[in-house]
């Protein structure tokens, strides 16, 4: 079924981003003016009836954060920790898909995400030393890059100004291409946090390790991925007119916040494997054959997702963090099946480390 905007059908990409937009930049504004108590709905309600234009931005919304953080599979626990503001589920947003994937809910939200104790939590995970040279190291005494944009509120101590917490956009479960969205459809809720002001992405999954030195429950930075997808969000075509020229994927996960990460992971005392993530598109789980053939292509962990956000978001020229969740081992390394509800619990399971993590890379400087 074609869209239909004004009465004009199939609207370009542009021109969806900006109906998108001027739903929800009001919803914003209204919401960053309001006392603390005011609910959401009274705060969408009036700031609806205001959404007249249309037109782009011109300039980031003052009231938008940021940071996009993307939780994945089983890790939407995290967004409980959100002091929200605003969330509005996907089928609100105009042009917006409906999350259908299980432990996905779908919904855009804009809140405060409060930091760790200055100590950071000690955690069951140790630095322990990898054999595979491949993909898997420990967390190192790397320096945190101190020069990204941030929307840190503080407070002041009597040990000084400490970060108390940051604004930051979620999209709390994302949207899939084995649900029938095209890549494009996936990373529509992204598009809409960018053109509300954001500039740096951090995604997180849950996935299959293949490389055999890991183990269910870690965490690995993403250094890299290969997209077997077979497919791209960024195509030149008559709807797709925001991405007109090539762009370089060479560095698509920024290597100053990958030693954010590595820093926060040390303070935390917590194990964080590196390596490369390929995206498939499932959504059935791979074969022995496939995982072997993964193997020999420098893949450390799979998964049915990021790619195309990633894609996308470094076509827009965001920064970009990747963390996989290893929720299970992948097929043929194990002598047992591989199901839905064990990748869901295995990612419940680890995903508190997951959160200290987070919070120390979005909030610490």
């Amino acid at each position: 079924m074609a869209f239909v905007k004004d009465g004009k059908e199939n609207p370009t990409l542009t021109e969806r981003i900006q109906e998108a937009v001027a739903e929800l930049a009001p919803v914003l504004d209204a919401a960053a003016s309001k006392e603390a108590d005011t609910s959401h709905s009274t705060a969408h309600d009036e700031a609806h009836d205001e959404a007249h234009d249309t037109s782009p931005r011109t300039a980031p919304s003052e009231a938008c954060p940021r940071t996009v953080l993307i939780l994945g599979s089983g890790l939407g626990e995290l967004a409980t920790e959100i002091e929200a503001s605003v969330e509005i589920p996907y089928e609100e947003i105009p042009h917006c898909k409906t999350a259908g994937a299980p432990g996905h809910q779908g919904s855009f939200i804009v809140g405060t995400l409060a930091g760790t104790d200055a100590a950071g939590a000690k955690t069951a995970g140790t630095n322990m030393p990898s054999s595979d040279t491949a993909g898997s190291t420990t967390a190192t005494s790397d320096t945190a890059s101190t020069n990204m944009p941030s929307s840190d509120t503080t407070v002041s101590n009597t040990a000084g100004t400490t970060k108390a917490g940051t604004e930051i956009i979620c999209l709390k479960g994302r949207l899939h291409a084995y649900e029938g969205h095209t890549p494009l459809e996936t990373t529509f809720p992204l598009l809409v946090a960018h053109a509300l002001g954001a500039q740096n992405l951090i995604v997180t999954n849950a996935a299959g390790a293949i490389n055999k030195s890991f183990e269910v429950g870690d965490l690995m930075l993403i250094t890299d991925h290969i997209n077997f997808t077979r497919s791209s969000p960024v195509t030149f075509s008559k709807e797709n007119d925001l991405i007109t020229s090539f762009f370089d994927m060479t560095n698509a996960y920024a290597p100053t916040w990958q030693k954010r990460v590595r820093h926060a992971a040390q303070e935390l005392n917590c194990t964080l494997r590196e390596g490369v993530y390929l995206g498939v598109r499932g959504p059935a789980f791979e074969t022995p054959a496939e995982i072997r053939a993964f193997r020999s292509l420098g893949a450390d962990a799979v998964g049915m997702s990021t790619v195309h956000e990633v894609t996308m978001a470094r076509a827009l020229g965001m920064e970009v963090c990747g963390i996989s969740l290893l929720s299970n081992m992948a097929a043929g390394i194990l002598d047992k099946p591989i199901t839905p509800a064990e990748v869901n619990e295995a990612a419940a399971a680890s995903a508190d480390i997951l959160s200290k993590l987070i919070k120390k890379i979005v909030v610490s400087s």
